[in-house]
């Protein structure tokens, strides 16, 4: 019995040190974005430690000059996820907030590239689907609908950037996305194949 509760004991703190994120699913990234600040696509071009240089192609939503950005990922004490799962020369479109504020011990000018991050960088949530990976003018991943917990939707058809940009600015409504990201029939597949096909030409 004594063995049992041990074992059990264990269990949960291996179970909490691995993961000490708590917090409510915000959702698709559909819905995360429109409470963001800052959607941004562009490319993953560096990292340093827990943080990672983005460079923007274009500006979703919001405002921002910079052409590269700093974005931070886990540090220990927040719901972010690892920079590494965001590799160097990887496209994604991003849903974004700001540091504004300086977290207390948050960043020690002695190791710059580990830290909570600095005042006008940004970080990035593991509490909602806040990112889509890119590739070719598609996005694909938990767009709109998804599971909770679930950052990437296999079974969704990719979708053009440009229609999460209209949906964003509200020229369109999300049933236009939900209609873009249903599995495509094998015909569909081939047109848009077709389709991607000619426009490399």
């Amino acid at each position: 019995m004594l063995l049992t509760v041990i074992f059990i004991s264990l269990i949960f703190s291996a179970s909490s040190f691995a993961d000490n994120c708590s917090c409510l699913w915000q959702g698709s990234f559909g819905q995360v974005a429109q409470k963001t600040p800052l959607v941004v696509s562009g490319e993953v071009i560096r990292h340093k430690g827990n943080s990672a240089d983005f460079q923007i192609k274009r500006v979703i939503k919001g405002k921002e000059f910079r052409e590269t950005i700093r974005l931070w990922g886990d540090y220990g004490q927040e719901c972010r996820p690892p920079v590494s799962d965001f590799p160097v020369n990887s496209q994604w479109l991003i849903a974004l907030h700001r540091i504004d504020t300086n977290a207390a011990n948050g960043f020690n000018p002695n190791t710059p590239n580990i830290s909570y991050g600095r005042v006008n960088d940004y970080y990035i949530s593991k509490c909602g689907a806040y990112w889509l990976s890119l590739h070719d003018g598609y996005a694909s991943g938990n767009l709109v609908n998804g599971p909770r917990g679930q950052w990437a939707d296999e079974k969704m058809n990719p979708v053009l950037i440009e229609l999460i940009h209209a949906y964003l600015q509200g020229v369109i409504p999300e049933t236009a996305l939900i209609e873009a990201a249903k599995p495509q029939t094998e015909s569909k597949q081939l047109m848009e194949q077709t389709k991607q096909f000619l426009q490399r030409q």
